[in-house]
C-alpha cells in the first residue's frame, strides 16, 4: 500500500461568460483540461455543479487535483498545476474571476488583475 501526505486543490469555475454572456459547456472544460493533462502528464476530476448567489445562479464545475499516491507530487507542484489550469479556464471560458481552493489557502484569480506567483 502506498501513501502520501494529503494535499488537494479544487478550481471552481462558472460556465456563463461574464455576467450575462453565453453559457459554455462542461465538455468545453473537459477539452481544455484534457489538453493540459496530456501535456503535463496529470490526472484530474471534473464534477458539474450549480452556483447559487444573490439574485442569480449558474451552472459550473469543480476541477479537482490531489496528491495521488501512484504518482506522488509536492504541494507546490499541485498548486502550480491548479493555478495554470485556472488561468486557462479563466481566459478560454470568458470568466471574470474564479477560485482555486487548496488545502492550505484559497486564491481568487481575476481577469483584469496582474498575474502573481503563488
Amino acid at each position: 500500500m502506498k501513501t502520501v501526505d494529503t494535499f488537494t486543490a479544487t478550481i471552481y469555475v462558472g460556465l456563463k461568460e461574464g455576467y450575462s454572456g453565453a453559457e459554455q459547456s462542461i465538455e468545453d472544460v473537459e477539452t481544455l483540461c484534457q489538453e493540459y493533462c496530456d501535456g503535463a502528464g496529470l490526472g484530474i476530476t471534473i464534477t458539474p455543479l450549480k452556483f447559487v448567489y444573490t439574485k442569480g445562479s449558474e451552472n459550473g464545475c469543480a476541477v479537482d487535483l490531489i496528491n495521488y499516491p501512484r504518482f506522488p507530487s509536492d504541494n507546490e507542484t499541485i498548486k502550480e498545476h491548479a493555478v495554470s489550469i485556472a488561468r486557462i479556464l479563466l481566459e478560454e471560458l470568458g470568466q471574470l474571476r474564479l477560485s482555486v481552493v487548496c488545502s492550505d489557502k484559497t486564491y481568487l484569480l481575476e481577469r483584469d488583475s496582474p498575474v502573481e506567483s503563488i
